[in-house]
């Protein structure tokens, strides 16, 4: 039965990948930079406003989760490599990748809550780890590495022209 997780965990994690992809990445960031872009950092602001609304959006998840600690470093977490996607989209133009590689972090994230790994399910349930920050900290320095290069006219001109990154 096992297998049969596996394979509705993958796909209900792709599921989530896609749909807050195409929410944060796909349809607030274009509007936040759209709204900032006359600014000084709009495209910046644009990207990092987004990554913290993604993050903040991980709190909903206190409402099955108990240990605010843990629920907190997602927060964090998603901050991180939400900003990641975020430029990634960006200098891609590309969603698709970006939302099938956030559903296999979400899989990979999940694997501790399927029936039969219940003993992994009570030390992370038990525990509060800063390893995601850990992990994703330099994915955070390398999406402000990749900013610094993007092409800041080229984005706008893209957005003015309705082509959604």
């Amino acid at each position: 039965a096992l297998p049969i997780y596996l394979l509705i965990l993958l796909f209900a994690c792709l599921i989530v990948g896609f749909a807050e992809e195409y929410l944060f990445r796909g349809l607030l960031q274009p509007l936040f930079i759209k709204k900032y872009a006359s600014h000084k950092n709009g495209i910046f602001m644009g990207v990092l406003l987004t990554s913290v609304f993604f993050g903040v959006f991980h709190l909903l998840n206190l409402a099955k989760n108990d240990n605010t600690g843990q629920v907190l470093i997602q927060v964090i977490f998603a901050i991180f490599i939400g900003f990641f996607f975020g430029v990634l989209v960006l200098k891609t133009n590309k969603l698709i990748p970006v939302a099938i590689t956030h559903g296999l972090i979400n899989f990979f994230f999940s694997l501790a809550f399927l029936p039969g790994l219940k003993a992994a399910q009570d030390v992370v349930d038990d525990s509060v780890s800063i390893a995601p920050i850990i992990l994703t900290l330099p994915l955070f320095i390398i999406g402000l590495l990749i900013y610094r290069k993007l092409d800041k006219k080229e984005i706008i001109e893209k957005l003015e022209t309705n082509i959604n990154p």
